[in-house]
């Protein structure tokens, strides 16, 4: 099963189906947890039903992942300023100084920074036992679409890399 712990429903779901797709293969089976497990925006998931929910449909293991951190930061970039040459006292030292030059003005940039922590639990166990655990920052997503793809592929990817799937 898999489990997006916080955040929006919709991109609960995104986040889910994805991660689903792409796990999904011949003699796995791999489940959202929102198809077992509905609930309203921003609110938690009765423990006790995730429990009966993770026993009745006998899942080995459980992936859940969830937004530990997110940084929106807005700097000032000052623009160029180029140092006038001592010629420019005339007109004609002045036009051919500055013609060729341009300018740059200032701007904001924003940098976006999410981190999503991820981790696989075997249910073998009674409470469930973590098998693999890793960090993620996805900088400058260009939209939680393409955030969710670069999670989802780098989960994956060291899923497989380190042979735990």
């Amino acid at each position: 099963m898999v489990l997006a712990v916080n955040g929006k429903a919709a991109r609960r779901a995104d986040f889910e189906d994805r991660m689903v797709a792409v796990l999904s293969r011949p003699g796995v089976h791999v489940v959202q947890s929102y198809s077992l497990l509905p609930r309203p925006e921003d609110t938690p998931i009765d423990q006790t039903q995730l429990r009966d929910v993770i026993k009745g449909q006998h899942f080995d293991a459980i992936l859940v992942s969830r937004l530990t951190k997110y940084n929106k930061t807005v700097t000032y970039v000052q623009g160029d300023a180029v140092p006038l040459p001592p010629e420019i006292v005339t007109f004609y030292g002045y036009y051919a100084a500055v013609t060729p030059v341009v300018y740059t003005p200032g701007y904001m940039q924003t940098d976006t920074k999410a981190q999503i922590e991820t981790n696989l639990y075997s249910t073998a166990g009674e409470d469930g036992q973590l098998v693999w655990t890793g960090t993620s920052t996805i900088v400058d997503p260009r939209s939680p679409t393409s955030a969710i793809d670069a999670v989802v592929k780098l989960v994956v990817q060291e899923l497989a890399r380190q042979q735990v799937i």
